[in-house]
């Protein structure tokens, strides 16, 4: 029932937003949208209805696919297109694993090239990892503050002009000429300042991810997109890989292979996660590469995230029947990390489990993630684990089919099952020394 009220309160606030900046910001808005005169004419002529609102592709940038041509599929039902409409799905409020105009069986397109079932199967795993966070930014930044789940980067960063322009404005002087040096956006797209537009469009998701849509066609050899990224300032971790980008700046032709998707999280960030066929709750600790911070010191200390749980299926949550937890991170800037989840609101929901299986899961690039001296949950130590079960600790790299790609490495913390009233607190020692970007808490 709470995605109801949510829905009700996107009526009266900013629906147009959210319709814009989460549907719009893959097929209503260009690359997508920017469909050749030559598609459009083509799609009549097979009776579509047209590009304008289908999703489309431009020409790849090696030039081999004529638009117009007998070789062009910007209308036309591939797996590439399918796969990234679904990794865009993932970042989005409604799940949405049908299109229009589409094949919408996974198993029906062909898996050589990288695009197909495996990874299709892998972007509904990704989506089921987040339910937490998601439904935790549902209540709280929908439900509570009016803010849609998806909004555009220049909420979170009025001040930078990239912001602006990585959300589909251009930027115009007082005699209105294209310039990226005078500011005053105009939210539409012209002839005159495509040359400006940058190669991508993203947004916000939640409060801690800003995704940017794959929206150019693949490399047919290789299968790699390549892709504009703006990292707004501060340091912000590719999800699935680990690498680092330090805003504010522009990243161009940023690479992508078919199962990795542009989504980047705060450093320092705490991620609520579960995992299919688990029932325990997983903490993923989003960690800059070494590289990023030059090893910088001094001991920070945040409430860096919320986790928000009910019934799910009423509207008790209205009269206290549910539960929010803060979720903190905090650093000596020595290699000492403590992650942290206590009770702060909430009476409890029908079905609330008495007893919690807990993982906290340090998140960071292979190359940079090294074993800790000592790993503690709740005053008692922890030791490694060979067999990879709780209690204990192990390492883990490379792809785990859902929310983990290749180049990432992850330190799992298996706390195992407890009191679920019982605040965790779990310490590692000898880790990185990479900061904590600083997250307000959500009220």
């Amino acid at each position: 029932m709470l995605s109801y009220i949510v829905h009700q309160t996107l009526v009266a606030s900013n629906v147009g937003l959210a319709w814009f900046h989460e549907l719009g910001a893959f097929f209503a808005m260009p690359p997508f949208a920017d469909c050749n005169a030559a598609a459009v004419a083509k799609s009549k002529q097979l009776g579509e209805v047209g590009c304008n609102h289908k999703l489309c592709l431009l020409p790849d940038p090696n030039g081999t696919i004529v638009p117009g041509g007998a070789n062009d599929t910007s209308c036309v039902k591939t797996s590439e297109l399918f796969t990234r409409w679904s990794q865009f799905s993932v970042f989005h409020s409604i799940y949405s694993g049908t299109v229009e105009g589409l094949e919408n069986r996974p198993w029906k397109y062909p898996s050589g090239s990288g695009y197909g079932p495996a990874t299709i199967k892998q972007t509904i795993l990704l989506r089921h990892a987040l339910t937490l966070y998601h439904y935790t930014a549902l209540r709280q930044q929908a439900h509570l503050e009016g803010v849609t789940v998806s909004h555009p980067l220049y909420y979170d960063y009025p001040k930078e002009d990239d912001a602006y322009r990585f959300s589909n404005f251009e930027l115009r002087d007082e005699e209105n000429y294209c310039d990226q040096n005078r500011f005053k956006p105009t939210y539409y797209q012209s002839a005159e300042c495509l040359q400006l537009r940058p190669k991508s469009v993203g947004y916000a998701w939640g409060p801690d991810f800003i995704v940017y849509p794959v929206t150019f066609w693949s490399n047919t050899s290789t299968g790699i997109a390549l892709q504009d990224i703006w990292a707004p300032p501060g340091t912000h971790i590719h999800f699935q890989s680990g690498r680092s980008l330090k805003g504010p700046r522009v990243y161009s032709n940023e690479s992508f292979a078919p199962d990795s998707i542009p989504a980047y999280v705060k450093a320092g960030a705490v991620i609520p996660m579960q995992r299919f066929g688990s029932d325990a709750t997983v903490l993923g600790v989003v960690l800059a590469d070494s590289d990023s911070d030059g090893g910088a010191g001094g001991g920070v200390s945040a409430v860096v995230g919320q986790m928000y749980e009910d019934d799910g299926s009423s509207l008790l949550h209205a009269d206290g029947a549910f539960r929010l937890s803060n979720v903190t991170h905090d650093s000596d800037g020595k290699g000492t990390r403590v992650v942290g989840v206590s009770r702060v609101a909430g009476d409890g929901y029908s079905g609330e489990p008495l007893r919690r299986e807990w993982v906290v899961e340090f998140r960071q690039a292979a190359a940079s993630l090294r074993p800790p001296t000592a790993v503690e949950a709740n005053g008692k130590a922890l030791q490694r684990s060979s067999a990879a079960r709780a209690p204990g600790w192990w390492i883990e790299t490379g792809s785990n089919g859902a929310d983990a790609g290749e180049g990432l490495a992850r330190l799992v913390v298996a706390v195992g099952m407890v009191d679920a009233a019982v605040p965790l607190n779990v310490t590692v020692r000898g880790l990185s020394s990479s900061p904590i970007t600083k997250t307000p808490t959500m009220q």
